[in-house]
């Protein structure tokens, strides 16, 4: 019985390591910008929010941003999601990918021509890091557009 036990034990030591490495990180909670470095394009296309709050559920990953609060859903499962934005009647899809590693998301907004729905007015493209103790958020953006592109590096902490 007790060779049993031990090698139980084990195993679930073993399945519980496993389970932990190749857990999907939270990105939940509310983040204050700390720094930014542009590294390409003009600050106005580079635009981070001081201030975001992110809830993660198990089927979308919603962000809240700047100061009206603008609101973005992305789909967890990999699948693209159209929405209208009522202040402009533009359209644009959201989607979010996992890295391998399950601990990374990159995030991918394409906004529509208006009178267009097939072409691609702007892209922004973000990957999402949280440091080893979850407190700092790397926040990674790129956005491009028809003529040109921006980019910036963030860090946010937690609130």
């Amino acid at each position: 019985i007790r060779g049993c036990m031990k090698q139980l034990f084990g195993v679930v030591v073993l399945v519980m390591g496993a389970s932990m490495c190749y857990a999907q990180v939270d990105f939940s909670g509310t983040w204050i910008l700390k720094s930014k470095e542009y590294i390409s394009g003009t600050k106005y296309g580079n635009a981070v929010s001081e201030r975001m709050k992110v809830i993660q559920r198990k089927d979308s990953l919603i962000v809240e941003s700047g100061e009206t609060n603008n609101r973005s859903s992305y789909p967890m499962d990999g699948s693209k999601a159209s929405f209208s934005h009522l202040a402009n009647r533009r359209k644009s899809i959201h989607s979010l990918r996992w890295g391998s590693d399950k601990k990374t998301i990159t995030t991918r907004v394409e906004v529509i021509v208006e009178d267009s729905p097939h072409d691609i007015d702007q892209t922004r493209i973000v990957r999402w890091r949280l440091a080893g103790d979850g407190k700092q958020l790397f926040y990674d953006l790129i956005t491009i557009d028809h003529t040109s592109s921006w980019e910036v590096n963030a860090v946010y902490v937690k609130k």
